[in-house]
């Protein structure tokens, strides 16, 4: 498991409380193939 998917995972978990601040997920769906690819950016307002 990547970083990437760790991250993924606990932003999609009860326990994104600890990481949600600053911390977002970006979906984009692939044009040809429909496949869905997500990323966990941070983010700072």
């Amino acid at each position: 498991m990547n970083g990437n998917n760790f991250m993924s995972a606990v932003l999609r978990s009860p326990l994104h409380g600890l990481l949600s601040k600053g911390m977002m997920l970006i979906t984009v769906t692939g044009r040809r193939t429909g496949r869905q690819y997500t990323t966990p950016v941070g983010y700072y307002q």
